[in-house]
């Protein structure tokens, strides 16, 4: 957890996303993942549903349970089994 990481993020966790053009600096995942669909799919016309729908609210049940349930359990898989890195259980 190197200083520079740390200004960005006071966690120190990945991932950690900068846009110093409009003084965005924001870490958690579902944050980083809903502003860059929301950047580069104004339209709403391939990545995500538009707000105020139906099939919006599906996605963020989906997205946040991929996030908080289904993320955690790969990783610890990875490294526990994957990569042979068991100092960082």
């Amino acid at each position: 957890k190197k200083p520079d990481h740390l200004k960005r993020n006071p966690m120190g966790t990945c991932p950690a996303f900068v846009d110093s053009d409009r003084n965005i600096c924001i870490w958690e995942s579902g944050a980083v993942l809903t502003h860059l669909l929301e950047e580069h799919d104004r339209e709403y016309s391939n990545l995500h549903p538009p707000p105020g729908s139906s099939d919006r609210a599906k996605f963020l049940h989906i997205q946040q349970f991929i996030i908080a349930t289904v993320y955690p359990f790969v990783a610890k898989l990875y490294i526990q089994t994957l990569s042979g890195d068991r100092d960082n259980e």
